[in-house]
């Protein structure tokens, strides 16, 4: 979704990260990285959380009624 909004329009939705600067504590994470990685987790690529994306202030929620 990020790289839409990036390379479609030129829009930056959240801020860009490294892996480093992410809380992987939660044992659901561990075991998604644990799985995409086993044990060389590349700590230093950048990345975007989806939290990042949708609390972005470029975005509105639009709703039907």
């Amino acid at each position: 979704m990020w790289k839409i909004y990036d390379r479609g329009i030129g829009i930056h939705v959240g801020k860009l990260q490294k892996v480093r600067d992410l809380d992987l504590s939660d044992p659901i994470v561990k075991t998604k990285i644990k799985e995409r990685y086993g044990n060389k987790v590349p700590m230093g690529e950048t990345v975007i959380s989806p939290g990042e994306i949708f609390s972005s202030e470029l975005l509105v929620t639009v709703t039907q009624k």
